[in-house]
């Protein structure tokens, strides 16, 4: 199965939850006679979709601005348009490393992974990590979450299936200084692309924030523009909620970009609307499924289609 067709296979839930409505509304000959019922049930499943309300209430005046129109086509197009909108946030990259940029000439692109426990991040540095390695590029791990044996653990595996070097210690390590090692190792060996794992222990949040800026500081002992890229994790499969706990990080670090993971085994996908409306960063990788391959720099145009089209 080629990468797009498992997308499309892993919006399927969405898909069905939601735009089957859509897509039957503009088959209707009859548009403009829609009853005011149809769209509180929209708004219903717009809601159900965890698409959130201020953005449900923006989609369900698209459509009905977008039904006044005859032509079907045009009704597609306009409806396209209007929500590929909600999702793109404009952003430089450099070709060597799409979608991601280092500005920093001679040092290696360096990248901070942060998110709460249990949504995937170990899973998508192992893909990230692949995904770059694939484009003929060097890369290390850093394993910095040190609070948890597991973490380390995990990313040692996915370091040797990729026979990749990683930096790590043992747990209860400071996290700052594995950090801190990763990237001078990497600045030593020339390897391109340094990718850091951190905690996401929500339930001290002062802890974790102190933490999170710690790494920071850190890493920028060897730049100061570093970490160039600092990327936050979303669990699709937790919806709205996912989107509550980023004001966690947004406090500590400036995200840079979002990865969305667990595409496949959500039916909650509609709230990729409301991330780039209430972050103001763009979404830039997309992972869905368990293989190392199931990972997708994101492309708001692409994702609308597969969510529209039968």
């Amino acid at each position: 199965m080629s990468i797009i067709n498992r997308i499309r296979e892993g919006l399927k839930k969405t898909r069905e939850i939601l735009f089957t409505d859509i897509r039957d509304l503009i088959k209707r000959k009859n548009v403009e006679n829609i009853s005011p019922d149809f769209w509180d049930q929209l708004e219903e499943k717009l809601i159900i979709a965890d698409v959130g309300v201020n953005i449900t209430k923006h989609i369900v005046n698209i459509l009905k601005n977008a039904t006044k129109k005859k032509d079907q086509s045009s009704i597609w197009q306009e409806i396209e348009k209007e929500l590929v909108s909600l999702l793109e946030i404009p952003y430089i990259y450099d070709q060597k490393y799409f979608p991601l940029r280092n500005p920093l000439e001679g040092y290696p692109l360096v990248i901070m992974v942060v998110g709460v426990n249990g949504t995937g991040k170990t899973s998508f540095i192992a893909k990230l990590a692949n995904y770059y390695k694939t484009m003929g590029l060097s890369v290390i791990l850093g394993a910095g979450d040190t609070y948890r044996s597991a973490a380390i653990e995990q990313l040692s595996h996915w370091a040797e299936k990729l026979s990749i070097p990683i930096v790590k210690q043992n747990i209860g390590a400071d996290s700052a200084a594995v950090a801190y090692d990763t990237v001078n190792s990497a600045i030593s060996k020339n390897i391109d692309i340094a990718i850091i794992d951190t905690a996401g222990r929500m339930h001290n949040k002062n802890n974790l924030i102190q933490e999170l800026q710690k790494i920071q500081r850190v890493i920028k002992k060897h730049h100061v523009e570093m970490p160039q890229e600092k990327i936050l994790i979303l669990d699709a499969t937790y919806g709205q909620n996912s989107i509550q706990q980023t004001k966690v990080f947004a406090e500590a670090i400036n995200i840079t970009s979002v990865c969305v993971t667990k595409m496949d085994t959500s039916f909650k996908a509609g709230f990729v609307f409301s991330i780039t409306s209430t972050l103001g960063v763009p979404i830039k990788f997309i992972t869905f499924g368990e293989k190392l391959e199931d990972i997708q720099p994101f492309n708001p145009r692409d994702f609308v289609r597969n969510l529209l089209e039968d």
